[in-house]
């Protein structure tokens, strides 16, 4: 069975609501979205464009001093996973990253 959509654009028209909606997915799911995964997701949802890593990084610093690399990797990754956000590939990498994916699948499906 699918997850189901949260996408802000279908059912929420801010990203207050839309951090509140994933919180409560995510409670059914019985997955923790920590305060830090819940400010990248609300700095996401508030962007007018999409965001590069080290950009949310720098957003992140506005509100948590300690916020380093691998803070919003790990914050973007659980995002990623649990379908929360989606990843833009430039097209020069698409290839590479879909081998790198199918490979982390076929390894999953054994």
């Amino acid at each position: 069975m699918g997850h189901a959509c949260t996408d802000p654009k279908h059912h929420v028209h801010d990203a207050d609501a839309y951090v509140g909606e994933v919180e409560r997915v995510c409670q059914q799911r019985g997955l923790r979205l920590t305060p830090i995964r819940a400010n990248a997701l609300r700095l996401i949802a508030d962007a007018e464009r999409p965001l590069k890593a080290y950009e949310l990084l720098d957003l992140m610093k506005a509100t948590h001093d300690a916020a380093a690399p691998p803070t919003v990797y790990r914050a973007l990754e659980f995002l990623l996973e649990h379908g929360q956000v989606d990843m833009i590939v430039p097209r020069a990498e698409m290839r590479p990253r879909l081998a790198s994916l199918l490979d982390k699948l076929q390894g999953a499906a054994k």
